[in-house]
């Protein structure tokens, strides 16, 4: 986007939307800003009056401006004394400084509320869209859209007033200017415009910066989060210096173009400056041999410069600064955009007379995936409402499809899955998950005591209930022996916990919820024999009370289950008891024979 119309066409794109957010309360805070610019002006105004009563008044008669500026005085009652005068103008300053005071207040309000607005929409949207739109980005991307880049688009809302208020301002002081010496005003007018067009191209080179600064944003973020997680792999490889290469190239990246957004308005206003004061000097001097100002004219010609110089170097970098801001809004109005329209249908609503789905689970001729390729498909089985289910397969075989199916997470695109009576096509997706106990193969754990991660999806839970599904979990006995028991902090993704305590937590957490079904995906394939021991332990005596899913790739796990479910392909192609399949010499007996539980021979 280099030209200067597509600039054009994203600012008012951006005033759009923050009138969309804001609403009257941008119309309020340009009243403020137009009575600020009026006081202001109307006060540099009464100068005159002042300055004629010192002395400085060879202009050979009162003119406009300051006959209205006099009449003004004597309807507030005021006498022609230096002292009232000097009252009345230390009044007006006061009072448009307390004006200014509250235009400040409330254009950083609602600069922090337009950034808050978007980092609320956006997370909303992230949230709510289906899983596809999560799990095929980067989560850097989304996390420095939340966290970055609305910061630079609250901080386009910030340069938006301050360019409005510069303009107000500097209108007024025209119109004052204007009364005094209309062509000295129109010679400052042109010397503006003058400049302004020297530095356009500077503004267009300014939004090429700052498309730049997002997307280095976007590669920092997604890289640092990466190599961070990974730091175990970077380490255990050596390869700590590609990922310091990797970063610094990011960086340097980065802080060059930093750097120029930097400099090149500190350059500008340099220009500006310099150009200003040097046409002032020759105005007023032309002012004085060829216009014959009066004297009093030209010292509040040059008050109204000396204080509108630094509006005009304020406006043309805030202009600049607004072009490095605003590519921050076409980026997060795209994903905001692509999230609403990958939005769960029904993900918050109250689903007012739906109730939570309870019954067996049955599965109907199941086709689904992600991004219209089928990973499952015909998968078809039923399992009760008490006892113990599990799934195996080779990798690649449909195992976490079938999971991400059974959730809602996935795309189906055709059959049909039922809890009992109800279909995941009627119930609300959060409803139907509250059905759904989900142990995931690392159980994720926030930087919060145990007690706050048992309960994080039931707000409000008792005492007793966590205690209760701790004590389902198996997890009751570790938890007491920690030095604060439950009040104990886990630890970023509970570093300070065992594999098979994590998981035991994560059992905990999905039992608080009385759950139809409890689903594990590969719970304890990256547990030690001791700890996946201990989990089967607590299996067994669960699988009385609900039904339990187990997605394995160790087939140990799954030897006493109930039903066996073999998947390949993406099918399923052999279901049973564990002795039957056996005896069968079919696919699981393969599996048994890669896993060395038994002999081909």
């Amino acid at each position: 986007m280099n030209s200067l119309r597509e600039q054009k066409a994203i600012i008012k794109d951006f005033l759009t939307d923050a009138y969309a957010v804001h609403g009257r309360k941008l119309w309020w805070l340009m009243v403020v800003m137009v009575a600020a610019a009026a006081f202001e002006g109307a006060s540099m105004a009464l100068l005159l009056p002042l300055l004629s009563i010192i002395g400085v008044n060879d202009a050979g008669g009162a003119g406009l401006l300051q006959s209205m500026m006099e009449d003004f005085l004597g309807f507030l009652g005021m006498d022609a004394s230096i002292i009232g005068v000097l009252s009345v103008v230390i009044f007006m300053f006061a009072l448009q400084a307390l004006i200014l005071t509250l235009q400040t207040w409330h254009t950083a309000d609602l600069q922090r509320c337009y950034g808050a607005h978007w980092q609320q929409r956006l997370f909303k949207a992230f949230i709510l869209a289906h899983w596809e739109f999560i799990s095929h980005r980067k989560q850097g991307v989304l996390i420095k859209s939340i966290t970055t880049e609305t910061l630079r688009l609250s901080g386009a809302f910030m340069v938006m007033a301050q360019i409005s208020s510069s303009v107000v301002v500097i209108l007024v002081y025209v119109v004052v200017a204007a009364f005094l010496s209309w062509k000295i005003t129109m010679a400052l007018i042109g010397l503006a415009a003058v400049l302004f067009l020297v530095v356009k191209k500077v503004t267009i080179k300014n939004y090429k910066i700052g498309t730049n600064i997002s997307n280095c944003n976007s590669r920092l973020m997604v890289q640092v989060s990466e190599y961070i997680s990974g730091a175990k792999l970077v380490k255990s490889t050596g390869s700590e210096p590609l990922a310091i290469e990797e970063i610094n190239e990011v960086t340097e990246e980065l802080r060059w173009n930093h750097t120029l957004a930097t400099f090149i308005p500190g350059v500008t206003r340099n220009i500006f400056e310099f150009a200003s004061i040097a046409a002032l000097c020759l105005i007023l001097v032309t002012g004085h041999i060829y216009f014959q100002t009066p004297a009093a004219y030209m010292l509040l010609i040059l008050g109204l410069f000396v204080r509108l110089l630094p509006r005009f170097n304020s406006l043309q970098q805030n202009v600049q600064l607004l072009g490095s801001y605003l590519p921050a809004l076409l980026e997060l109005k795209a994903l905001c955009e692509e999230a609403d329209e990958q939005r769960e249908a029904q993900a918050l609503e109250g689903a007012e007379g739906v109730r939570t789905p309870s019954g067996p689970l049955s599965l109907v001729n199941v086709s689904a995936g992600y991004g219209g390729r089928r990973l499952i498909q015909g998968v078809g089985f039923s399992a009760p409402e008490r006892g113990f289910i599990g799934v195996v397969g080779e990798s690649g075989a449909g195992k976490s499809t079938l999971v991400h199916t059974i959730l809602g997470l996935s795309q189906l695109y055709g059959g049909d899955i039922r809890i009992g009576e109800s279909s995941i096509h009627q119930v609300p997706p959060a409803l139907w998950r509250k059905a759904i106990g989900y142990v995931p193969q690392e159980t994720i754990l926030f930087h919060r005591t145990i007690r706050e991660n048992i309960a994080w999806s039931a707000k409000g839970a008792r005492d007793e209930d966590i205690v209760q599904a701790a004590k389902k979990a198996n997890a009751h006995t570790f938890i007491e022996s920690l030095p604060d028991g439950y009040d104990t902090i886990v630890g970023d993704q509970g570093v300070r916990l065992s594999g098979g305590q994590r998981q035991r937590l994560g059992i905990a957490r999905a039992l608080l919820s009385h759950p139809q079904i409890l689903l594990l995906d590969e719970a304890t394939s990256a547990l030690d024999s001791a700890s996946e021991q201990v989990i089967l332990g607590t299996l067994e005596q669960l699988r009385d009370e609900l039904c339990i899913i187990s997605i394995a790739h160790r087939l140990s796990t799954v030897r006493n289950a109930d039903q066996i479910i073999v998947m390949g392909e993406g099918q399923v192609i052999e279901t049973g008891c564990w002795t039957t399949l056996m005896s069968d010499g079919g696919s699981l007996y393969q599996l048994a024979c890669k896993q060395h539980m038994v002999s081909l021979s």
